[in-house]
């Protein structure tokens, strides 16, 4: 994976190794994305904003 930034494909599992998901999610352009890893793929989804979203 390189540094430039992609379009991800978001609430869908996509095939990618446990270091390129790693990398991805410490991205601080991803701070706003709740990720997961299982069996080798990953699934984001953009948390919600506005002010009823509020995340503890």
């Amino acid at each position: 994976m390189n540094n430039a930034r992609i379009n991800l494909a978001t609430d869908t599992w996509v095939k990618i190794s446990w270091p390129e998901y790693l990398k991805l999610i410490e991205d601080s352009a991803y701070e706003q994305v709740r990720g997961y890893y299982y069996r080798q793929h990953m699934r984001l989804e953009m948390l919600p904003v506005g002010h009823d979203s509020f995340i503890p």
